[in-house]
């Protein structure tokens, strides 16, 4: 088939500094690169700088407390969103809606449909993790996200982990296809191999309890007490606070960074990126490790395998002692962890715009033609 070219289409996301706003920052670019017409549209501002010529509008964040993103949303607060979001689409002429996180986002696209009818877009969906794994702990999300979804035209997740999550904590009349993330750009020239000073571990984290910082701070001090090394936190979140008094008497060896837009930069000066989170659907940080040639260590679980494949270690997870361990491993043999950095880079350049664009614009056909589909039986429908 031949692929879409020049839709009009409005990618909604969070504001902020997490990964699903930087996955859909990213998308907009890429597709404006591809001949569309895109807007990102965000709930309150993203940290993130937004590239050249990318158009973004900015919702007012309607949400009247600070609970966890994954946490219910006031219907109220669902419908005020919805109104903007219909009213955009109205004034932009979209044809295509794709919205990036369940929570409250297919609630809102599934308001915009009932509210806008025929006339209304298409809708995709993209679920980025901890939106679904809230669903699958809580009834009462999983209910509500399961029939919201089931009104959007097609649905898609990152990794092919969390496409099985999906369909075993969701009953969609579809199943979700898988559309990896990517980095945009070209990989960051190789890092040097001997560097001056201690080996630096690498965290870059939104610093909440999903991430936990907390296994983090045990195995940088687990790998300390056996090798001289540094750590270096880069991100921000509810958490932080509580990490740096764990870490307190560690200043010399430990650097908190605050949010960063030059990861690339740091990586240039890291050995490793360490990650112990609590559950992973993909790692957007993960991969731009690998592809500017930094292995990562982290836990075997959700998505990562997929991503890091022979491009760093994984441990088992909540085991701090067997991360300290192959950290150390790594660390102690350098032409290791060379040819692991150069696997790394390789294994980085499967995750590549191109592919990703391709795997969207696929969904987007088919989107359509399915919305194309529903409008006309029910203009048939006497």
């Amino acid at each position: 088939m031949n692929r879409p070219t020049g839709l009009r289409i409005a990618v909604l996301s969070h504001g902020g500094g997490g990964g699903s706003t930087r996955a859909a920052i990213d998308l907009v670019a890429a597709l404006g690169r591809a001949g569309h017409r895109v807007v990102l549209v965000t709930l309150g501002r993203p940290r993130w700088t937004l590239p050249r010529g990318l158009r973004g509008l900015v919702l007012n964040d309607a949400r009247p407390d600070a609970r966890p993103l994954h946490a219910g949303w006031e219907r109220a607060v669902v419908e005020r969103i919805a109104r903007e979001v219909a009213a955009i689409c109205l004034g932009e002429r979209i044809a295509l809606l794709h919205f990036h996180y369940g929570l409250p986002f297919a609630a809102v696209a599934a308001t915009v449909r009932a509210t806008l009818g025929t006339s209304g877009p298409a809708i995709v969906g993209t679920l980025h993790g901890s939106d679904l794994t809230a669903a699958a702990r809580d009834p009462i999300l999983r209910r509500g996200l399961n029939q919201a979804l089931g009104t959007a035209d097609a649905v898609s997740t990152v990794s092919a982990a969390y496409g099985r999550l999906l369909q075993a904590t969701l009953d969609l009349p579809r199943p979700a296809c898988i559309v990896p993330n990517f980095v945009s750009g070209a990989p960051p020239a190789p890092p040097p191999y001997r560097r001056p000073g201690p080996p630096v571990l690498l965290h870059v984290s939104s610093f909440r309890a999903v991430k936990d910082g907390r296994a983090v701070a045990r195995i940088f001090l687990a790998v300390r007490r056996r090798m001289r090394c540094r750590l270096d936190l880069a991100g921000d979140g509810p958490d932080r606070r509580a990490l740096r008094r764990l870490l307190r008497g560690h200043g010399g060896d430990v650097r908190f960074l605050g949010f960063r837009e030059d990861v690339p930069e740091l990586l240039a000066g890291a050995d490793l990126l360490l990650l112990a989170s609590r559950a992973e659907s993909f790692s957007l940080a993960a991969l731009e490790a690998m592809a500017a040639g930094v292995p990562v260590v982290g836990p075997r679980l959700g998505g990562l395998p997929e991503v890091v494949g022979e491009g760093g270690l994984l441990f088992h997870p909540g085991r701090s002692a067997d991360a300290a361990a192959k950290i150390l491993a790594l660390l102690r043999a350098p032409l290791r962890r060379r040819r692991m950095a150069a696997a790394a880079r390789r294994r980085a350049g499967r995750f590549s715009e191109a592919a990703a664009v391709a795997g969207y614009e696929s969904l987007y056909r088919l989107a359509l033609e399915r919305r194309a589909s529903a409008a006309a039986c029910l203009m048939d429908t006497p």
